[in-house]
């Protein structure tokens, strides 16, 4: 079993609900793409990882990375428009931003959103699945 982090954004409730509707995907021969949280992140890599091997499908983990000085604009830009649900400040997007880094896996694929378009992105993990 994974060790369970506390989770303060979402309830742990909420947490099963996802991962349960993934299942439920899976069974109705979906794709699944999910966005990490940093305060679960090894719990969601066990999770997805075990769902895909039950499955027999493939598993494939990116990293979307971008310059520390250009995260921290656009933190700012979402606080100046109202628009950070979460993070708002610089200690909680820090603590979240060591947390990826101490847990990302420098192996799997990376692309830098600061020069690269979400279009571009959605090319390239394509183009990664296609090779698998």
């Amino acid at each position: 079993t994974v060790n369970r982090f506390h989770i303060k954004e979402l309830s742990k409730k909420e947490f099963l609900l996802l991962f349960s509707l993934s299942k439920e995907a899976l069974n109705k021969n979906l794709s699944l793409y999910v966005e990490g949280s940093a305060s679960i992140f090894e719990e969601m890599r066990h999770f997805y990882k075990t769902l895909a091997e039950e499955n027999n499908i493939t598993f494939l983990e990116i990293n979307l990375e971008a310059p520390l000085s250009v995260l921290r604009q656009r933190l700012e830009e979402r606080v100046k428009n109202g628009k950070a649900l979460v993070v708002k400040n610089d200690e909680q997007f820090m603590r979240r931003y060591d947390l990826y880094i101490k847990h990302r896996d420098v192996n799997w694929p990376t692309y830098d959103s600061s020069t690269n378009t979400p279009e571009e992105i959605y090319l390239l993990v394509i183009k990664r699945l296609s090779k698998i």
